[in-house]
């Protein structure tokens, strides 16, 4: 089963922040594609990953300094926030 996965607007304001980051060093097109690797991997596995705080579970990019920290409600992935790894919240 697919799961819908949408960003709140709080990830979409952090995912803007980000390509802006990396377009000045022209690693956008890199980190977009370990962005999306991981939005389609939630559609497929969202469960594999721990709950960690107030129904909420994270993965981690593999190259990039960044989590995607979500939540599943009725078979859909909600993207809350995209958190740089030095960035507290």
């Amino acid at each position: 089963m697919a799961f819908r996965v949408r960003l709140s607007i709080d990830a979409h304001r952090e995912l803007k922040k980000a390509k802006c980051f990396y377009e000045a060093m022209d690693k956008k097109m890199e980190f977009l594609i370990d962005f999306d690797e991981h939005i389609e991997f939630l559609e497929q596995n969202p469960h594999l990953f721990q709950i960690h705080y107030r129904n909420v579970r994270i993965v981690h990019f593999k190259i990039f300094p960044y989590s995607l920290h979500y939540n599943i409600i009725d078979g859909t992935v909600t993207v809350l926030n995209i958190i740089r790894q030095s960035q507290s919240f």
